[in-house]
């Protein structure tokens, strides 16, 4: 895994994007977390409609199923030459594409970041959240096993992103959901989310590519984490643990009362 240089590392928000028609959306909503190596990037569309409705799938309208399949999402390594990025996919919450995802950055300061396509014609233009120089950095990747295929966890300062592609159904049992679960047995595949290390609950989930796990809790309230190069097995009852596999520790700058304080 190649080293991206500081300035990239953070939390980023998209502030608007311009195709190659000159069409420009500036209401999605977009999360990308970056550390020195791996990254997760969340990208939910505007007018989401309201899940806590009906929590029973089967009720759903097709406008809430048509919501969650025009969702964008992926996660894996940055490889970062010069001013051009390559961002590798290790999961996606659609097909792959006919390009890779490349493209070249230009640093306007320390929090203006314009992204511009290599092999399709768009102009992003990001704005960092993180501020400058922040120093603690956590990075995780899953070994594949029978329950998950790949997964990542990334946390910078007090923002944490994870993504999961499940190899089965999405699990629901360990989270603190209000409500029926059981017809949520026909989500399979990706699973990404964004929240905060602390708040009103620790490790709480924000938003997430299944709207209905917000608010619940990636982790228990106290989490350690080992040095880098060691595996890492996430705590019982926890979402991470129901991957079935350890975690192996890329990158950890985090003090350990970050982590563990109330």
């Amino acid at each position: 895994m190649s080293l991206v240089p500081s300035e990239y590392v953070g939390l980023w928000r998209r502030e608007e994007i311009v195709d190659a028609q000159g069409v420009s959306d500036a209401t999605t909503e977009v999360y990308w977390l970056q550390s020195h190596g791996l990254y997760v990037d969340l990208r939910i569309p505007a007018a989401r409609p309201d899940f806590r409705l009906d929590l029973l799938v089967s009720a759903w309208p097709d406008k809430h199923r048509d919501w969650l399949e025009h969702q964008e999402g992926f996660a894996g390594s940055l490889d970062v030459q010069g001013d051009l990025c390559h961002w590798q996919r290790d999961l996606d919450l659609q097909p792959p594409g006919p390009f890779d995802d490349r493209g070249r950055t230009e640093f306007l300061d320390d929090i203006h970041l314009i992204e511009t396509g290599s092999h399709v014609n768009y102009v992003e233009r990001w704005r960092k959240a993180t501020l400058p120089g922040e120093q603690q950095v956590l990075a995780l990747r899953l070994s594949p096993s029978a329950k998950a295929r790949a997964g990542i966890l990334v946390a910078v300062g007090n923002d944490f992103m994870y993504a999961i592609d499940w190899a089965g159904s999405i699990p629901l049992s360990v989270r603190d959901i209000d409500g029926p679960t059981a017809d949520f047995s026909m989500f399979r595949g990706c699973e990404i989310g964004y929240g905060h290390i602390h708040g009103e609950r620790r490790w709480s989930i924000e938003r997430c590519s299944l709207p209905v796990v917000e608010g619940t809790c990636l982790l228990p309230q106290t989490v350690a984490f080992p040095p880098v190069g060691a595996d890492w097995m996430p705590p019982p009852q926890s979402i991470l643990a129901e991957t079935g596999g350890p975690w192996v520790v890329l990158e950890q700058t985090f003090s350990p009362s970050f982590l563990t304080r109330g």
